[in-house]
């Protein structure tokens, strides 16, 4: 059984808690979307933050929206976001940052840092997403990108005029 909010340590859904509070503080549309992830939304923003729970300590491990990705900075406890090595899913160009949080971690702090380093991106790429509409309960999703290789072949005018008079 995958661990998420319902059956993780009390910790670190304690922490998940507390994080949200601290984040709808800041932002007061701000939602959360409980899965085997934690996923957390401002307004019609993109999911800016994904909290993985722990049974145990550390608490949680945090993913955080990114583009360039600019260097955030370390937390006051010293929980420092890394950065991953392989970007070359989807997910990982997405969220290409992770925060390992110990016991001990403010929710406060975090936050905050998300706020100011995760959300701006997501609201950057809101315009981005598909528009999408359900006719007989049926979920159309229309704006998805495809590249095509085409090759063409021009005629050589002389060498076609050669065979038309030939046969």
């Amino acid at each position: 059984m995958a661990i998420d909010h319902t059956n993780c340590g009390v910790a670190s859904r304690r922490f998940c808690d507390e994080l949200f509070a601290a984040v709808k503080s800041l932002e007061p549309t701000a939602a959360r979307h409980e899965s085997t992830t934690c996923g957390f939304t401002v307004g019609e923003s993109n999911r800016f933050a994904y909290l993985y729970h722990k049974l145990k300590s550390p608490l949680a491990f945090i993913f955080l929206r990114g583009d360039d990705p600019t260097p955030i900075p370390a937390l006051s406890n010293g929980a420092s976001p890394t950065l991953r090595e392989n970007r070359t899913g989807h997910w990982a160009i997405e969220f290409p940052q992770s925060i390992h949080l110990p016991s001990g971690s403010s929710p406060f702090e975090m936050a905050k840092l998300l706020i100011a380093y995760s959300l701006p991106l997501a609201k950057k790429k809101q315009g981005r997403k598909a528009a999408r509409e359900s006719i007989n309960s049926e979920r159309l999703v229309d704006g998805k990108t495809r590249t095509t290789l085409v090759t063409t072949y021009e005629r050589n005018k002389t060498l076609r005029a050669i065979c038309l008079g030939k046969y």
